[in-house]
């Protein structure tokens, strides 16, 4: 836990730039959880962020696909 828990800081604060125009407060809130020691409660709210990650990547891959496809024709 003493390793681990600074990383997951760590990247949570590289995270920050992406998701606070989304909703300002996921990453905060994951990281008052996890300071208390609620990992429990840390990993369910991850997965909403998880999810929102994966829409993300889905629509920067639609854009990337469709800028291929323009240059194709």
């Amino acid at each position: 836990e003493e390793d681990v828990l600074p990383a997951i800081m760590n990247e949570c604060r590289r995270l920050e730039d992406v998701f606070e125009t989304i909703d300002t407060s996921l990453l905060s809130v994951l990281r008052s959880m996890l300071e208390r020691g609620n990992y429990y409660s840390a990993l369910c709210h991850l997965r909403n962020i998880i999810a929102i990650e994966a829409e993300l990547l889905k629509v920067a891959e639609q854009k990337s696909q469709q800028n291929l496809q323009a240059q194709v024709a």
